[in-house]
């Protein structure tokens, strides 16, 4: 399975949400991949998944999207829905 964390460079406030990310890659290294993007930078990106809001965090199995989070939230939260997919 894979995660994707879009964000957007222009909101400071983000910094500890993609510290959970960098958390999250380490801990389920060889189990799961966690990869993160700026919408800023990647703008194809956030059209092909339709993100209208950040941040935004999309889980894959199989190559297709299956579940999202919109907007902040506790690094458990992440962590939960990453090991449903495992």
């Amino acid at each position: 399975c894979h995660m994707l964390a879009l964000r957007s460079s222009n909101f400071a406030a983000e910094n500890q949400y993609h510290a959970y990310m960098d958390q999250l890659s380490e801990e389920y290294a060889g189990k799961a991949k966690v990869f993160k993007a700026d919408i800023d930078e990647c703008q194809g990106l956030a059209a092909k998944y339709r993100v209208m809001n950040v941040p935004t965090v999309l889980y894959f199995k199989g190559g297709q999207v299956v579940d999202k989070n919109v907007g902040g939230a506790a690094k458990q939260v992440f962590e939960d829905k990453l090991k449903k997919l495992i």
